[in-house]
Formats: structure tokens, sequence, C-alpha cells
């Protein structure tokens, strides 16, 4: 004969301790760290300093660290305004709450409630009302920086003057004395003019990339359970759990991608002769002007070029190691084909073929000493530049 409600009981108390142990072995953030020559170590992440990551009990020197992979994945939705800040970060996904004198008050569902001020604000860009982006939209946001303060509406207009307030459904823009209120739906972006010179905080030395494709430069200030903490641009607190980042870097160290390298050389030519490039070789995009993906992977840091393209880099003999991946970018259509060569001091290093669909190629160099680097995308066994959209994704130098 048992007793029943002793069981009960004894069970309860059991599923209540296997309930605390799992929920002790979730606040576990699981990583993959890849260090700058390619070696890879996955486990759990217990520390996260500026001196580096404990990942698996091992402690890793940022200086050797390329990118500490986390949990999320990177998805563009482009839904709602964009801010860009002077020191190439940008804030995606926010909720514009108003604008007063000095400061834009902000609201994100990963950082929360937050102000940062105009100072480090380059442009915010009205991503979620645009049903058609203007044609000058980038044309205003990567010249350079304007004596004036710049509103581009979405019919294309580039309207001069200065910014004065924003709420949280329009913005004022004075214009030759004149201001006037724009509801969000008109307004394409907004460019300040540099007021005041941007002096970089150098105390921050880690970029952080948020599945929201935020990209935020940041000092480790710690962890709890699954929650990093960073120091921020604007001065305050980030508190972001793991599980919203997708990828981290430190600053500096050994590592330089080539997309941060300007080539000494390029060559570019279309199959046909006399015909203009319309493709042209871009840094950390396609050469269709898309981000850098393979397959279903998408990358924030690579080259895209297309036929045919040599890419030419000074190497000096600063650095010891080249690696990158070399793959068809999803943009091709289905029966694209190319032939690729890596040289290293006109010395073929690496070579093959890539098409629409295709794996990945890995490449793993030894540089050191050398003088120059070329990359070279070729029309390939189809004799034809059609839709040869390469990448080389992650490409990167290494230094001793």
């Amino acid at each position: 004969m048992t007793n029943e409600p002793f069981e009960r009981v004894a069970m309860s108390k059991l599923f209540l301790v296997l309930a605390a142990v799992a929920a002790s072995c979730s606040c576990a953030i699981e990583v993959t760290v890849v260090q700058v020559d390619g070696d890879e170590s996955k486990g759990a992440l217990t520390d996260f300093t500026e001196a580096g990551a404990t990942v698996a009990g091992k402690l890793i020197a940022g200086k050797d660290i390329a990118q500490i992979k986390f949990p999320g994945t990177i998805k563009a939705k482009n839904t709602s305004p964009l801010v860009l800040l002077r020191n190439g970060d940008a804030l995606s996904e926010v909720s514009i709450l108003g604008g007063g004198d000095t400061k834009l008050k902000l609201k994100s569902d990963v950082l929360g409630e937050f102000e940062i001020e105009y100072k480090l604000i380059d442009a915010v860009v009205f991503y979620w009302p645009l049903k058609t982006i203007p044609e000058n939209l980038d044309a205003t946001l990567k010249g350079p920086p304007p004596k004036e303060d710049v509103l581009l509406t979405v019919k294309g207009e580039v309207i001069t003057g200065f910014y004065e307030k924003l709420s949280d459904k329009e913005l004022t823009f004075n214009a030759g004395g004149q201001s006037r209120a724009y509801a969000f739906d008109q307004v394409a972006a907004v460019r300040l003019a540099v007021t005041e010179k941007y002096e970089e905080n150098k105390a921050l030395n880690l970029v952080v990339r948020l599945a929201d494709r935020s990209r935020l430069t940041v000092k480790p200030a710690g962890m709890e359970k699954d929650v990093l903490k960073f120091e921020a641009v604007h001065g305050g607190t980030w508190a972001i759990e793991g599980s919203r980042i997708a990828n981290a870097e430190y600053a500096g160290g050994r590592l330089v991608y080539l997309s941060a390298l300007t080539p000494s050389a390029v060559e570019q030519k279309p199959y046909v002769g006399g015909a203009p490039v319309v493709f042209t070789w871009r840094k950390d995009r396609s050469a269709a002007n898309t981000a850098l993906t393979i397959g279903d992977t998408v990358f924030d840091k690579g080259i895209g070029v297309h036929s045919f393209c040599k890419l030419t880099y000074a190497l000096n003999g600063e650095y010891a190691k080249f690696i990158a991946e070399v793959g068809m970018d999803a943009t091709a259509p289905a029966k694209a084909a190319c032939a690729w060569k890596v040289l290293v001091d006109g010395k073929e290093g690496a070579a093959g073929t890539a098409k629409s669909g295709g794996e990945k190629a890995v490449v793993k160099l030894d540089v050191t000493g050398a003088k120059q680097l070329e990359l070279i995308c070729d029309y390939g066994a189809d004799d034809d530049d059609a839709g040869d959209r390469l990448d080389f994704v992650n490409a990167r130098l290494i230094k001793p």
C-alpha cells in the first residue's frame, strides 16, 4: 500500500528542484569565439571584459579575437526610424519619443528608453513610412557633412535650414526663416550639420551588432546571468540580453578587415567592351549594393565584386595571414558562374570557381613579408559576366 499524498509532495519538490536547475542552466550564453587565425572555441560565456572573453573556462585575449558569435540572428526589418551616429554606429528599429534643444529621446525594444545628444547624431532616416525610397537618399546621407541641416522629403526634395524640434509624430524644420511642421510620413531623412567637433571616446573598444541590425561601439561593463552590460557612446549604460546580440568584435588588435583598407589599384571591365560598369565593387556590400549574403547567411564584413574585377592591396610586409570565405552572392541569377583567384606578390595563392547556390570556399594564406595582395573575379566557364556577383566575406589580414 502506498502513501499517495506523500508521493505527490515528494514529486512536486523534485519538479521544483529540476525547474530551478533548468532555470539556472538557461542563464548561460552559448557563444562561438572565432580567433584571428581562424580557430574556433565554443561554450558558455562567463566573463566579458576589455581584456577579452572567458569561454568554457578559458580566457581568450581581445587582441586574438576576430569575432564572438552570439545567439541572435540579424534580421533587417527597416520598419522603424534609423538613427546614424557620427562614429559610424547605427540605432535601428527605434521609436522617436521627442526631441528638445540638445537631446533626442528614443525607445528601442532592445535598449529601452534613452536620450542621446544631437552632437553625436549624423542623421535620422524615417524608413517605416516610406513606400518608395528617394533615389537621392544615399547621396544625402553619404555626402560631406552639411554646413546647414538638410531635410529630404519622400518626394526627393532637398531643403536646407535648421531642425527645430521633434514630437512622436512630426518634425519642425526652419527654412529661410519659416518654420514648418512635417509629419513623419512626409520625411525620408534629416541630416544634421556639425556644430561641435566630435571627439572619439577611445575607451570604447568593442563593436556590438544586435539582431535588429543596430551597431554599437561600447566598453564591456560586466554581465549578470544572461544580460551583458556595456558603457555606451552617449555616456549611459546598455543592458542587453545575450539572445539579442548577433556578434561582437574588439577594435584594434591584430586583425584588419580588408574593407577597412583602400586598394592601391582597381581594374574593372564588363564582358562587352566599351559598355559601362554597372555593378561596381563595394566595401561591406555586394556588387548589387545589398547586404553580403551567401546562401542564407548574411555577413557584415567583406568585399563584393563583379566580373571582371581586380583589386590590388599594398601589404608592405605588415601582415602574416590572409583569411576569407569566397562564394556567389545570393542576388546572383540561377545560372551565374565565375572564376576567382587570390595572388600574393603575383603568385597564385588560391583559386576556384563559384556558382549560384554553391558552397563557400575557405581561403587561408601565409602572407608573411608580402608586398602585395590581389583579388580577381573573372568571367568563368560560361565565358560571360551576367550575374557574376562574387563575395569575399570576412576577408581579413592578420598581423604577426
